[in-house]
């Protein structure tokens, strides 16, 4: 049956999602993100700082608290970020599959 494979790996017990302590990478990743897209959207595309925290609570699912203590956390970042000026493009070549383009306040 065509769709027999599938239903297969659906039935199978999966094994854990990879090792110890990777999550906290991936929340680790996400923290830069999101202090990349800050940066982003209050620098590069002029939002006030309401309007970068809506746009990063919709861009990641999260709160704006959780977003406001998540960057506080890459203050560090955030200095690079100003000191160092990239550009979208700069932006684009470390994550292509985020959208770079200078947008208008909505």
């Amino acid at each position: 049956m065509k769709g027999e494979r599938l239903y297969n790996l659906i039935d199978t017990p999966l094994e854990t999602a990879g090792e110890q302590g990777q999550r906290s990478v991936f929340q680790e990743r996400q923290k830069d993100k999101i202090a990349i897209r800050f940066y982003y959207y209050g620098t590069m595309n002029r939002f006030g700082f309401t309007k970068c925290l809506e746009e990063l609570e919709n861009e990641f699912d999260l709160t704006h608290r959780t977003i406001i203590d998540k960057l506080g956390e890459r203050q560090e970042l955030l200095q690079e970020l100003k000191a160092t000026a990239p550009t979208p493009k700069d932006l684009s070549r470390k994550y292509p599959y985020l959208n770079w383009s200078v947008m208008t306040v909505r």
